[in-house]
């Protein structure tokens, strides 16, 4: 819980930064990973999620997901109830974008420039938080994300023998597996085979 009362999850390999007290204008917080907020509602005092990449989230009272691992090329935002607004900025070009979204819609922000792309499939939106409740859900998303996923919850390092099955799809739900476990169903829906070496795993086609 952070000082204004307002409630936060975080998920593997994640990190919040905040002060003892919020003091001044705004309720300023650091995120590195992804979480999950419901921000106590306060318009004099917005509250503002910086990510270290290149854009910024404030808040002034609402529920909603913030990915932004920092070896993430992409960045996600879900608004579940209230309001965010979303602040890019280009380095490069100096140019600066602010993008209001509204509940139930997904922003994507990519790291080298200001393309964004907003969502509203209702299915993604559940996903997008499912792992606050200890699942790891997967649609229709490619091998090397998921890789990235299982190796933040279990602390797992992978090495790839060809690189071709990265771009595979997965679909694919799991609450309490092993990282063996999560590659055994993987193998069995896909052309991905695997050698487990305690903590290790190497992948390979079949």
């Amino acid at each position: 819980m952070l000082p204004d009362g307002s409630v936060v999850w975080l998920n593997s390999a994640s990190r919040l930064t905040y002060p003892i007290n919020f003091e001044g204008d705004t309720r300023e917080v650091q995120l590195v990973g992804e979480a999950y907020f419901e921000v106590v509602k306060d318009s004099l005092h917005p509250m503002i999620v910086s990510t270290g990449k290149n854009f910024y989230v404030e808040v002034l009272g609402t529920k909603f997901n913030l990915k932004a691992y920092s070896d993430d090329q992409v960045s996600q935002a879900t608004l579940y109830s209230g309001e965010i607004k979303v602040h890019t900025a280009n380095k490069e070009t100096n140019e600066s974008k602010e993008l209001l979204l509204k509940p139930m819609e997904t922003i994507l922000i990519g790291d080298k420039n200001l393309a964004t792309l907003v969502s509203d499939l209702e299915e993604e939106k559940e996903i997008n938080a499912e792992w606050k409740d200890g699942i790891l859900t997967f649609n229709n998303t490619p091998l090397k994300e998921v890789i990235k996923s299982v190796q933040r919850w279990h602390g797992t390092q992978f090495t790839v023998k060809d690189s071709s099955i990265l771009n595979y799809r997965i679909t694919a739900s799991f609450n309490s597996e092993s990282a063996v476990q999560i590659m055994d169903m993987i193998r069995y829906i896909s052309p991905v085979d695997y050698k487990a070496n305690g903590n290790q795993i190497t992948l390979s086609r079949r």
